[in-house]
């Protein structure tokens, strides 16, 4: 944290590198932390994200076995009224901008251009993405977010926000993946390191998991090398990030609907049925068997630790039941 710190103070000049519903991102040149500033216009609340962040890196900090998802390290959250702060802030950015909430993070790191020429060379986006399109992100740095519950439609269409940054974030579905040559296994991987994760940020964290994003990206550091996939899209991770939809559940049967709500209307990150039932099992047999094995290391007494297993059960009997509908 204190190396973090201590490069919000070199005096770089910050570069955008991408904009959302809730900020939009700057990092230092030649590299640093990420820092969001929350948008004015929008009611999404960044102080939010901030407080679920922590809540989700401290719940995967708190148990002993590894988790396969990275979670980036959450530094500092600033306010609009630290007047010391945006004066030095006010300095790096090539305009000055009115002070608002900010929240310093570790940077994920995009994979390199090389990717964004695959996906385009592959013919995984002709005819769903406009030739415009194409041509203007071809030559970008991207992440690619894993739609496992989903396969592609006849088009996409990339918010103009989404490729007038130097980076990109590509849909990636699930026909798709197969197209590349990503192997079962390695989807099979995927499934299970977002049941992991939403398992523990339902039964450890407290809460829903409502908006959280998934996307794929290159390692980072020597501590994730186990957690490394190599396949055709190059040396990557999973990372989870943007927490400013969650909310914090109750562990009783209104939680569990409040979860399940969350779960059908988020982005297609997760596997169903309908798309691929192998898949399906797969995330349904890794979330519960996360909750029986986190819940084991949970301080919590046996009475409240039963009682989050069976809503864990109830949890996937209430999708499976959504989902037939």
């Amino acid at each position: 944290m204190s190396s973090a710190h201590s490069q919000t103070q070199a005096g770089r000049t910050l570069r955008i590198i991408g904009a959302g519903a809730c900020s939009t991102t700057w990092t230092p040149e030649g590299g640093g932390p990420a820092f969001k500033f929350e948008n004015d216009e929008t009611n999404r609340s960044l102080y939010n994200d901030y407080q679920m962040h922590e809540t989700v890196v401290q719940s995967f900090q708190s148990l002993p076995k590894c988790t396969r998802i990275q979670v980036p390290d959450c530094y500092n959250f600033i306010t609009a009224a630290n007047e010391e702060w945006w004066d030095r802030m006010d300095e790096r950015l090539p305009t000055p901008r009115t002070p608002c909430s900010c929240i310093l993070t570790e940077r994920v790191l995009p994979f390199p251009k090389d990717t964004m020429r695959l996906l385009i060379h592959s013919h995984c986006f002709q005819g769903i993405l406009p030739d415009s399109v194409l041509l203007d992100v071809k030559d970008k740095e991207c992440f690619i977010r894993p739609y496992l519950g989903r396969c592609q439609p006849q088009e996409i269409s990339l918010k103009p926000e989404q490729h007038i940054h130097s980076q990109v974030d590509i849909p990636l579905y699930v026909d798709q993946m197969k197209m590349l040559g990503v192997s079962d296994t390695h989807m099979k991987q995927y499934t299970r390191t977002m049941a992991e994760a939403l398992a523990t940020m339902h039964w450890i964290g407290g809460i829903d998991g409502n908006g959280v994003e998934y996307i794929l990206a290159p390692p980072w550091g020597e501590s994730i090398k186990a957690d490394t996939i190599f396949n055709s899209l190059g040396d990557h991770c999973m990372w989870v990030l943007d927490f400013d939809l969650c909310g914090e559940m109750s562990m009783d049967g209104a939680g569990v609907q409040q979860a399940v709500r969350a779960f059908q209307q988020g982005e297609p990150f997760y596997p169903r049925p309908a798309i691929d039932n192998s898949l399906w099992l797969e995330f349904r047999e890794q979330y519960l068997r996360t909750g029986e094995e986190r819940l084991e290391w949970a301080p919590l007494n046996e009475s409240k630790r039963n009682r989050r297993k069976a809503l864990s059960r109830l949890f996937i009997d209430l999708v499976e039941k959504e989902l037939e509908d």
